[in-house]
């Protein structure tokens, strides 16, 4: 696959492969924060630790030097709040979708058991 199916944009003629992987390519490393948001409780306790901690600043030794990053997510409250309520409704619906299937269920539920 030497060739690839659609030109290349003007401004990226002539640049090797490996510096466009560089730019536009994200690695997991760095998008992790944005799968571990999709366990129920990561967002609980991300907004625990803000309350606690506030605008705390880590700083990092890296090969490069230190680097200062934010001890958890510095965005707005909104965005703390809102995920909040995602996982609120989610489990509001799965409390009522399990009392629905536990009120079908109930007549049989100690003969099944």
């Amino acid at each position: 696959m030497a060739v690839a199916r659609h030109p290349r944009p003007k401004e990226l003629e002539g640049v090797p492969l490996e510096e466009i992987m560089k730019k536009y390519v994200g690695r997991f490393r760095e998008k992790i924060g944005d799968w571990a948001l999709l366990n129920p409780l990561t967002p609980i306790v991300i907004t625990m630790q803000r309350a606690v901690w506030g605008n705390h600043i880590l700083t990092i030794q890296t090969k490069s030097g230190p680097k200062k990053l934010p001890a958890v997510p510095d965005l707005s409250q909104w965005w703390y709040l809102r995920n909040l309520a995602i996982v609120v409704v989610i489990s509001f619906f799965l409390l009522l979708f399990a009392c629905w299937i536990f009120g079908r269920l109930e007549d049989n539920f100690a003969e099944n058991i």
